[in-house]
């Protein structure tokens, strides 16, 4: 592991087998690795064409601008009786707008699902996002890398242009997200690269944020922001193990 977030210039000499390649794998475990790799990138391709479209499968009101939501204080008062407090009924719409059903749906047509994690490591907390990615990293989606993760965090924590606090989230649109993603990416070790995509709900409608290698034989990871928690998707729970680079 590196000790600074800027990923190294310097490419390894050989060139990396990635699973575009047609080359005859050259040992059991590089056909088995090879199998896994083309089965997931098979799996997630079908879940992220399963989800809908900006406009497909939702209320023509559910858009990205938010229209159709009321305030509290224009709420009718035979509907605003119904509620015993603004705050429960602002923690209503705010369910409303981030109902996972459409991610759910496509998750389970696609053989997919996305793993646990509490966020918590030796040494910090709100490390979804980097426990996410470390999983993706290793393809072990049994542990959360709690080493690993708190040795990422250090690297952006003391990174001097990231101004990251300890203990703080991170977004996938953040400066330090795309730090982290770099930093990866720049093992030579991590073979073929990472191109992230994370998906999330608003408004009711399902975004993507996407980091990382645009290399057409990267391997597409995705990871879900369930309204600022972080969770990597993978495949079926029976096979979701390690499978290693």
């Amino acid at each position: 592991m590196r000790s600074a977030p800027s990923s190294p210039t310097a490419e390894p000499t050989a060139t990396p087998r990635v699973f575009t390649d047609l080359r005859a794998p050259t040992s059991l475990e590089e056909e088995q690795a090879q199998l896994h790799l083309a089965l997931e990138q098979s799996r997630t391709e079908a879940f992220l064409k399963a989800l809908p479209a900006v406009g497909e499968n939702f209320d023509a009101a559910a858009t990205a601008g938010g229209s159709d939501r009321t305030v509290w204080k224009d709420l009718p008062p035979d509907i605003r009786q119904h509620y015993p407090s603004e705050l429960e009924y602002d923690l209503e719409l705010a369910s409303t707008l981030t109902n996972p059903r459409h991610i759910e749906q496509a998750l389970s047509r696609a053989g997919m699902h996305a793993v646990p994690n509490d966020g918590i490591t030796a040494e910090g907390r709100n490390n979804c996002f980097l426990i996410s990615m470390s999983q993706h990293e290793t393809s072990d989606y049994s542990s959360s890398h709690p080493a690993r993760v708190d040795h990422y965090r250090d690297i952006l924590n003391t990174a001097p242009d990231l101004n990251l606090a300890a203990n703080e989230k991170l977004s996938a649109d953040s400066p330090a997200a795309h730090a982290l993603v770099d930093l990866i990416n720049g093992d030579p070790s991590v073979q073929p690269k990472l191109k992230v995509i994370v998906i999330s709900v608003s408004d009711g409608v399902v975004h993507q944020d996407h980091l990382g290698s645009s290399a057409p034989d990267a391997r597409t990871v995705v990871i879900w922001d369930k309204g600022g928690h972080f969770e990597a998707v993978t495949g079926p729970i029976d096979i979701a193990s390690h499978h290693g680079n």
